[in-house]
């Protein structure tokens, strides 16, 4: 198998994962579906776009976005090198060159929600229920 065969072959096996991880929400899937179509073998492995482009491309606010980036970086889904004078640099965490296992670069904690659902209420006796 080629290089461009096992790096695709790689990114199918990365959106199906992405795609049934339930440590990332839905902002951070969108996201990484953009990366995903935006990332190609032959051209470019390695992207920096302008954080107004993947605003406006995905669809979300700004904080909503750091989020998801944060969320797919700590989950082992993207690879972010961070620069303060130009724009940051992403890249799939994988090659062509061997299969793909993710890494979490941060144990999963499970967050806790505001207002967790509570069981059904126990019936009054002038209760219509």
């Amino acid at each position: 198998m080629d290089y461009i065969d096992l790096w695709n072959r790689n990114r199918v096996d990365w959106l199906y994962q992405l795609a049934r991880c339930g440590e990332v929400g839905a902002s951070a899937v969108r996201v990484g579906l953009l990366f995903a179509t935006f990332l190609q073998p032959e051209d470019r492995e390695e992207v920096h776009p302008k954080y107004s482009w993947l605003v406006e491309h995905a669809h979300m606010s700004r904080e909503t976005l750091t989020t998801a980036i944060r969320d797919l970086e700590e989950a082992g889904f993207l690879e972010v090198t961070r620069y303060h004078a130009e724009g940051n640099h992403y890249r799939m965490p994988f090659t062509g060159e061997a299969e793909w296992k993710r890494q979490r670069t941060v144990p999963f904690v499970p967050k806790v929600r505001k207002n967790p659902p509570q069981g059904r209420r126990p019936k009054t006796n002038g209760s219509k229920n």
